[in-house]
């Protein structure tokens, strides 16, 4: 979607920044000193775009495993854009801050990483339970919702998530539900 395409310049201008820094070694112009400022500047107004994007979308349509990735790397974004606009707003040395940035954000990324790779932050997981909430509470019509998401996207977190659906028998359109969460565990593919 939108919001992953959005992500694309943050990291572009992460690179470029490293790659003109090189570790502080050497004197550079003050051309080169003056533009990586205002491009590590203008991490910060990308990534509130990108948030934006996410939190427009989410609040739309609801969580989806690429959605969730997404926030990720917004989160990661986030990481870098506040430490390369402290270090471009900092007073004397050229952009020093940023190693301090690049190593803590390094292990944000790993404490990301581990996260969606265990239950506590799995993608699948995630978006199942928001999904399944935004139907039960009817803010997603039975009519409307993809129940071949729960079915082929979702991994077992949907299937259990079907199978509970189509046992419930209470709450607004429960027949709906039970009937659309059946169905959708008997096809054997998504329908097009």
């Amino acid at each position: 979607g939108q919001s992953e395409k959005r992500e694309l310049p943050q990291v572009v201008l992460v690179l470029l920044i490293n790659a003109a820094y090189q570790g502080g070694h050497g004197r550079p112009g003050l051309f080169l000193r003056g533009s990586t400022r205002v491009a590590a500047a203008l991490i910060l107004p990308l990534v509130a775009l990108a948030a934006y994007a996410l939190w427009l979308r989410v609040g739309q349509y609801g969580w989806t495993p690429q959605r969730i990735l997404v926030a990720a790397c917004v989160l990661i974004g986030a990481c870098y854009a506040v430490g390369y606009l402290a270090a471009a707003l900092a007073p004397g040395s050229w952009l020093t801050p940023i190693e301090s940035t690049n190593v803590a954000t390094a292990f944000v990324i790993l404490a990301v990483i581990l996260a969606l790779f265990t239950p506590v932050a799995d993608p699948a997981r995630l978006s199942v339970d928001d999904q399944v909430v935004r139907l039960q509470s009817g803010r997603t019509p039975a009519s409307k919702f993809d129940f071949d998401f729960l079915r082929f996207e979702a991994g077992r977190y949907g299937i259990d998530a079907l199978r509970r659906l189509q046992a419930s028998r209470t709450g607004r359109d429960a027949a709906a539900i039970s009937r659309g969460a059946g169905e959708a565990l008997k096809r054997r593919q998504r329908v097009v």
